[in-house]
């Protein structure tokens, strides 16, 4: 527990949430399929931008890469499961 604590403390708490919560809408959408995932992929992104630019002090562009880690890794996790199924 104290390497996750130390790897949140350096890497910043607001990069793991914009990761975790990109992952987790992406994945969500999944059981509608690869388009649906992509739309929400967009949303996501397009929703962390507007947070970056509008509702934060300062912009940080670390938080939207986050976002799109999450998002990817989701999508990228989807596709062998996808095969599988087929």
């Amino acid at each position: 527990m104290k390497k996750l604590n130390n790897f949140i403390k350096n890497v910043g708490a607001d990069k793991v949430l914009h990761f975790a919560f990109g992952g987790w809408a992406v994945s969500v959408a999944s059981p509608f399929g690869v388009l649906a995932m992509a739309i929400m992929f967009a949303i996501i992104m397009i929703l962390s931008i507007v947070k970056e630019k509008y509702l934060d002090e300062e912009f940080d562009s670390g938080d939207i890469n986050a976002a799109f880690l999450g998002c990817f890794t989701a999508f990228m996790a989807y596709i062998p499961a996808a095969v599988m199924l087929n």
